[in-house]
Parts: C-alpha cells; structure tokens; sequence
C-alpha cells in the first residue's frame, strides 16, 4: 500500500514566521519576512490560500504587501517612512501566530545629499568680526537624521573674500561649522555633499557691520580744512565698526568739540544711515581744533 500523509488545516498559534524584517529594518527602503504555514503539531503545509493578516503599528502608516507562494509559504513586504519602533503582529482567524507580536527596529536610511538641512543664523546672517556658526544635519531619504553614510559635508562661502571655514563633527549625523569674515557684504554659502547642494544650497548670506567703533570711523568735507569767518561750514563723520565697514543705521553718539583762537557755534544732525552732518561757524578767524570721539576715543584723523 501507498499511504500519503499530508499536513492537516493550517493552525494560526502553530504558524511561524522568519526573516530579518522581523528584527529591523531601514526607513524608505523594503523590509520582509517569510510567514510558515503549519498544522496544530507543526507540520508545515505546502498549499497556500491562507488569510493571514499582518499589521504593522508605530510612528508611521506602513506600506504592507502579502504574496502568496502557493506552497504553504507567504511573502511579506513593507515600506516605513519613520524611525523608531514598530510592533507586527500576524494573526489567523483571530489568532496569532508563534512569536507574535514581533518588535522591529526602523533605522535611517543613508544620507541623501538633497534632504539634508542646514540651520542656524550663521546660514543667512552674521556680523563683521563674529565667529558666525551654523549646522547641517545629514538626513535620509524621508528626512530623518541618520549617521548611514555620513560624512563631512563640502562647505565654501564666496564673496567679496572668502573665509576659512571650520568644522566640528558633532552627534547623530550632525556637523558644525563655524567662520569669521571682517567684510561686510553679500556672500553665498554653498553646502554640498559628494558634489550635489544640500537642501536649499547656496545659501545668501548677508554681513552686517559690527558695533561702531572709533578706530575705523571717519570724517570728510571742508569744515574739515578750513573755512570763512561768520560762514557756516560743515563735515561729515562716517560711522565704521572696527574693520572700516560703514555703518547704515544711527543712535550713535560722537562728542565734537572745536577749539582754538575762538569759539565756534556748532550743531549736529543725526541723518539716520550711518552719517552724521556738523555744521559750525567760526566767528574769528584763526586756527582752530576738531576733535571727534566716540567712547572717549578720537576717530581716525582726529
């Protein structure tokens, strides 16, 4: 006699499932697993159309998909967008299966150069003199930071001079840079990885002058050299920060005294971008002194 023996009705508690998707997986990217149909003592069965049900529960919605192989096997695909963890359980007619649920870490994928960002003042803002700072975060292809594949990032500002940038690599994918220039001006950042811009590359950078300052400030005009008696004369002083960068806004305060054969009548119009207009006249004629201070400190020329 020929006796064939095959696996009794497929029996969810006694099901199993194997595969790496079980344990992690990397986000964006397919992750799966293979599901074992067996009868009540086990026996793997070799026919399919069996309904299980997988459900996959974290952060994020995934994508499932379950291929039936027609030989008491079953495929399970699923995409996750987000980190973190996941719960799967797998389940036949209401029950689950051997090991479920399953816990399953989602990583990040690698680095993609267009997803990255960059962030900090530093960026977009910075002012003559400051060590300006900014950060760009190595993210996935779903935006989550990620330290797959991460690496220096190619940083160069352009501009009316170029400054050295430096960089301190920092935690989870993140890198720090930081640079002084002592122009101000309009420059651009660029932020590249293996030749492609970050997100949002270049950047327009723009550099304020510092905080007025006496050594760099200037005054111009012929009230400066000379004059006539019983005319008034004028000059201009020029607020600079300390590199000489003209300053466009007012609120400073500079003291002028003018000294000499005579006294002079003298007054001084805050014009509101960066100048400030002296007006005098001399009563009599002779040489006279103009000291110009800020901060107690004579301007240059002065």
């Amino acid at each position: 006699f020929v006796l064939s023996v095959v696996a009794g009705k497929t029996h969810g508690p006694s099901s199993t499932a194997v595969g790496d998707g079980l344990k992690q997986a990397f986000a964006g990217h397919e992750a799966e697993f293979v599901l074992e149909a067996r009868d009540i003592i086990g026996n793997q069965r070799v026919v399919g159309d069996d309904p299980f049900e997988v459900e996959l529960v974290g952060p994020a919605t995934p994508q499932i998909s379950v291929f039936d192989r027609d030989d008491g096997t079953y495929l399970v695909t699923y995409v996750v967008t987000d980190t973190g963890q996941y719960t799967v359980r797998v389940s036949l007619y209401g029950l689950q299966i051997a090991g479920s649920p399953f816990t399953v870490t989602v990583m990040p994928g690698r680095v993609v150069a267009v997803r990255c960002t960059g962030v900090g003042r530093g960026l977009t803002r910075a002012y003559a003199g400051e060590e300006a700072r900014f950060t760009v975060e190595s993210r996935d292809v779903n935006r989550n930071k990620t330290t797959s594949g991460a690496k220096k990032f190619q940083v160069a500002i352009r501009g009316i001079i170029s400054p050295t940038v430096h960089c301190i690599a920092g935690d989870d994918g993140e890198f720090h840079y930081s640079y002084r220039t002592a122009r101000a001006g309009v420059y651009f950042v660029a932020v590249m990885l293996d030749g492609i811009d970050v997100g949002g590359a270049p950047f327009k950078l723009t550099v304020d002058p510092g905080p007025t300052h006496a050594n760099g400030c200037s005054a111009a005009g012929p009230g400066i050299t000379g004059g006539y008696t019983g005319m008034e004369t004028s000059f201009v002083v020029q607020a600079r920060d300390f590199y000489g960068n003209a300053r466009a806004t007012g609120g400073d305060v500079f003291n002028i005294s003018i000294g000499g054969t005579a006294s002079a009548r003298m007054r001084m119009r805050d014009n509101e971008n960066g100048t400030y207009t002296v007006a005098y006249t001399p009563e009599i004629g002779g040489d006279y002194f103009i000291s110009v201070q800020h901060n107690g400190i004579d301007i240059q020329g002065s």
